[in-house]
């Protein structure tokens, strides 16, 4: 079976699992959501990035990888492969960048990559206002000027999240509800 692949993308409290799950049940598609719970070193790379990015990377290839291996038809995840180099890039040295892109190079050669990808361009404030709010221990370290470098590493980067991509500008302050339909909206024009 052919595999369609679908994918929210945005900064950390952008709103991406909330959406993918939303656009899912409407319109009957399987969900694969990342799994920060089963993530081995999440919390540590949250309390030092630079020093725990690459296995935190690492690890994130293989769950990505081994989530999507899992699905068949038609998908819709809230995160692109290319998530893992762009956070890569943010904290890896450059020997260690290397290892890490011909690893995913090599995990994801002969899969296809998202068809479409929706960036849900929140802006940075907002999601540390939802950060905060949520309370997840280990993203509570998260400064403004972090999500902002990361944005700009997105936006320089859109491309590389799938075939065709999407940036969806928002205020931050839109319904769930609203965002799902108007991520409806673009993938049926799409």
């Amino acid at each position: 079976m052919t595999r369609v692949w679908h994918t929210i993308e945005g900064l950390v409290g952008a709103g991406k699992t909330t959406t993918a799950r939303l656009v899912a049940t409407k319109l009957g598609l399987a969900a694969t959501l990342e799994q920060t719970d089963i993530h081995p070193f999440i919390a540590d790379y949250y309390a030092d990035p630079k020093r725990f990015a690459f296995e935190t990377e690492l690890a994130f290839v293989a769950i990505h990888l081994h989530q999507i291996k899992q699905t068949e038809g038609t998908v819709i995840s809230d995160f692109s492969p290319a998530k893992n180099m762009l956070y890569g890039g943010l904290n890896l040295r450059d020997a260690d960048m290397k290892v890490l892109r011909s690893v995913d190079q090599q995990a994801w050669s002969g899969l296809p990559r998202p068809s479409t990808a929706l960036f849900l361009d929140v802006p940075s404030a907002v999601c540390l206002e939802r950060i905060k709010h949520r309370g997840r221990p280990f993203e509570q370290g998260i400064s403004l000027g972090e999500l902002e470098m990361l944005r700009e590493l997105y936006i320089a980067n859109l491309s590389t999240l799938a075939d065709e991509v999407i940036q969806l500008r928002l205020t931050g302050h839109e319904s769930a509800q609203q965002v799902a339909d108007l991520v409806i909206k673009h993938m049926a024009a799409g």
